[in-house]
């Protein structure tokens, strides 16, 4: 039923949400690794912690996020094809706004993801009455980690990379110093002149900017065949073992392949290249593996924890970069220098429940967050001529 796809969404959407919260908490939301007055009785399990987390995760979390884009890109669009308007001008318009969203979001949290996914976010338009074999072969090609496959060969052959890297360290280093101890003009002035720039240079340099559109189309494909509707579940037990296969294959023979790789650059570059593909086995692995807890395990008695945190996900993604920017940096508690990962991951539990129980005391009164209900408004609103 439309009602159980849409609820199952949400859930996926803010599980996802709730990974990254404590993910970007362990990062301090953006100023890495400097817990240097943190607890030593905390040592131990907050390697544990961090590499747990991470391994479940990160790049996953954020795959997540993007397919369920590309999903709902195409549930607006089946809603509003009947309708006498030009869908791909409507929509280019809901791009730039969440552009600019996306670049205040960045002011305070370079770390964002709404500017990759209003610039990556064209493809959907320019892709969206492709015939499905099309939409397929365009997310393969990708999702392939085009840049990192045509770096490595280049270095096989040439003993050159071909495309050289952009020094992302620059900026983080330029940026750093502000978001520890700098006033709030010179945090925003900071994130916008370094850190946005050096978020961008990741994104280049890590594949995301081949990978995000790649995961659109692949949220539309699982949109038009009606992949998270309960007629279609029996597909994902077979996803969930192919994953689970392809992961453990790629780890295993990619630790080899990395061993008998005699050159430090050309090992980076392969090993960017086989994280890409293990982040994508993994992602699919936890997609399929909460859809059968969902429907098989009853899960959707448990997992609709999520429901109104993914309802809401772009005002709690947002509000949530506001609240870790307080806590951790130096415009506010600067609590960076006493939290490693244990205490972080508390305080990002902390943050997703509160956010949970706003986002349940918003709902009963509205159907959408403040965020989501302004870009709705903005993108769909009648021009009167």
């Amino acid at each position: 039923m439309q009602s159980d796809r849409i609820q199952l969404v949400d859930a996926l959407r803010g599980f996802s949400l709730f990974a990254i919260v404590l993910l970007h908490s362990i990062e301090h939301f953006g100023i890495f690794g400097q817990a240097n007055l943190n607890p030593l009785f905390f040592n131990s399990s907050d390697k544990l912690i961090e590499d747990t987390l991470f391994f479940l995760f990160s790049g996953k979390a954020y795959s997540i996020f993007a397919l369920l884009m590309g999903f709902s890109f195409w549930v607006q669009y089946e809603r509003r094809k009947s309708n006498n308007e030009n869908f791909a001008i409507r929509y280019s318009w809901r791009l730039l706004l969440l552009l600019i969203i996306g670049l205040a979001h960045a002011a305070f949290y370079s770390g964002d993801i709404l500017v990759l996914y209003a610039i990556t976010g064209f493809i959907l338009i320019i892709t969206y009455k492709a015939p499905n074999w099309l939409l397929i072969l365009l997310s393969i090609l990708l999702l392939a980690e085009p840049l990192g496959l045509y770096r490595t060969f280049s270095l096989i052959n040439t003993d050159s990379i071909g495309i050289e890297e952009i020094k992302i360290r620059t900026f983080y280093k330029a940026v750093k110093v502000i978001r520890m101890d700098g006033s709030i003009p010179e945090l925003l002035s900071g994130n916008l002149q370094y850190g946005l720039r050096g978020n961008n240079a990741w994104n280049w340099e890590h594949g995301r900017v081949f990978q995000t559109p790649g995961l659109f189309l692949v949220g539309v494909i699982v949109a038009r065949i009606k992949l998270f509707q309960q007629e279609s579940i029996k597909i994902w037990l077979p996803i969930l073992l192919f994953s689970a296969f392809s992961f453990i294959f790629i780890e295993i023979a990619g630790n080899k392949l990395l061993e008998i790789i005699n050159t430090n650059l050309l090992q980076k570059h392969v090993s960017r290249v086989l994280t890409g593909y293990k982040n994508l086995a993994f992602t699919s692995l936890l997609i399929a593996l909460f859809i059968i807890c969902w429907n098989k395990l009853k899960g959707y008695k448990w997992l609709n924890i999520f429901v109104p945190y993914g309802k809401m996900s772009l005002s709690n993604y947002i509000f949530q970069g506001f609240i870790g920017i307080f806590i951790f940096q130096g415009v506010g508690l600067r609590l960076f220098p006493y939290t490693g990962a244990t205490l972080c991951v508390i305080i990002g539990l902390l943050i997703f429940i509160t956010q949970l129980q706003i986002s349940k005391l918003h709902l009963r009164r509205f159907k959408q967050g403040p965020i989501e209900f302004a870009w709705r408004k903005l993108t769909w609103a009648k021009i009167s001529r």
